[in-house]
């Protein structure tokens, strides 16, 4: 059965089904189908082993792991909620 994206993604889906996405707005439609379209859930996607998971669109940028502590720490409080 396939599910039936809400009228604000139904372009983005069917261009990606019809195969005239460009390949991000193919990702954005998979990872919003696989939440039922809800981009909060995109953006806190926990599931790691998705070979799209890097690629998901609407993640946060974290602070890059060589930075220092302070900077790090500076990033973390800037982050929106």
């Amino acid at each position: 059965m396939r599910d039936r994206a809400p009228p604000k993604y139904a372009g983005i889906h069917t261009r990606a089904l019809a195969g005239t996405a460009s390949p991000r707005m193919a990702i954005r439609a998979m990872c919003l189908q696989c939440v039922s379209y809800d981009v909060a859930e995109v953006r806190a996607c926990q599931i790691t082993d998705c070979p799209l998971h890097k690629y998901r669109p609407y993640a946060v940028e974290v602070a890059d792991s060589g930075t220092s502590g302070a900077s790090q720490d500076q990033a973390a409080t800037t982050l929106p909620a």
